[in-house]
């Protein structure tokens, strides 16, 4: 619908004049009339006292986000005291620096520790890592057996 507007305004000229009253208004943009301008005082500028309330409202914003962080935080500490349960530990073995001293560090001891099947979790996972080289490996011999018949066929 706009378009036919458009084409209706070009076929009866209404386009172009509306154009030529357009730029008949603008005007350029002139850095000498501004300078000029400075003199008599006519432009106002912004001060720090001017935009100095949307730094507080962002103060205001930041220092409310926090008490409701910490509020949070504390609560659910709280809860986890008066349930009596233990806080659940991350399952990412971490550094011990005891048990390099002792000399073990392996992820069977890290796992004995925290009661976490470490161990058992890495090793299912190399397996599958390996299946998956494995599968890799026979798609690329495949791969150059075909190439191999290809650049023969080429050569013929």
């Amino acid at each position: 619908v706009f378009n036919l507007h458009l084409l209706e305004m070009k076929r009866d000229k209404t386009y172009e004049s509306i154009w030529n009253t357009h730029i008949a208004n603008s005007e350029t943009n002139n850095c000498q009339d501004i300078e000029d301008s400075e003199d008599g005082s006519d432009l106002v500028s912004l001060s720090v006292n001017n935009v100095g309330g949307i730094f507080i409202v962002h103060l205001i914003a930041l220092v409310v986000s926090f008490a409701i962080t910490m509020y949070n935080s504390f609560q659910r500490k709280r809860q986890v005291e008066l349930a009596g349960t233990p806080v659940r530990q991350s399952r990412l073995p971490m550094y011990d620096s005891s048990l390099e001293s002792a000399g073990s560090t392996t992820s069977q001891d890290l796992s004995e520790d925290n009661d976490l099947p470490v161990a058992r979790t890495n090793s299912l996972q190399m397996e599958k890592q390996m299946e998956c080289m494995e599968s890799m490996r026979k798609q690329v011999e495949i791969m150059q057996v075909q190439l191999a018949k290809l650049v023969e066929a080429k050569t013929e």
